[in-house]
């Protein structure tokens, strides 16, 4: 799975489900954080679906604004954590 198609998913998660104001388009560096889309409920309900969605566990350093501040940090966390495991794997 690619960088960009893992973007496209979370950012379709945080639009569908996250997001309570239909007027917000979502770009790769909107800042999720700033703007309020993201607080501490939402980044759980995103934690677990990326958790459950990828088949990955997070740490909870990985669960801090320098990868949560936007979809380019987080679809770079979750490309990492997918490599980790496979090369645990192997």
């Amino acid at each position: 799975m690619s960088h960009s198609e893992i973007q496209h998913e979370i950012c379709s998660f945080i639009e569908k489900e996250l997001l309570n104001d239909d007027s917000i388009s979502l770009k790769p560096e909107t800042p999720l954080l700033e703007l309020g889309i993201l607080d501490s409920l939402k980044m759980t309900e995103l934690v677990a679906f990326i958790e459950q969605h990828y088949q990955i566990s997070l740490m909870p350093e990985d669960i801090s604004p320098a990868y949560f501040n936007h979809l380019v940090s987080i679809s770079k966390l979750v490309v990492e954590r997918i490599q980790q495991g496979k090369n645990a794997a192997a």
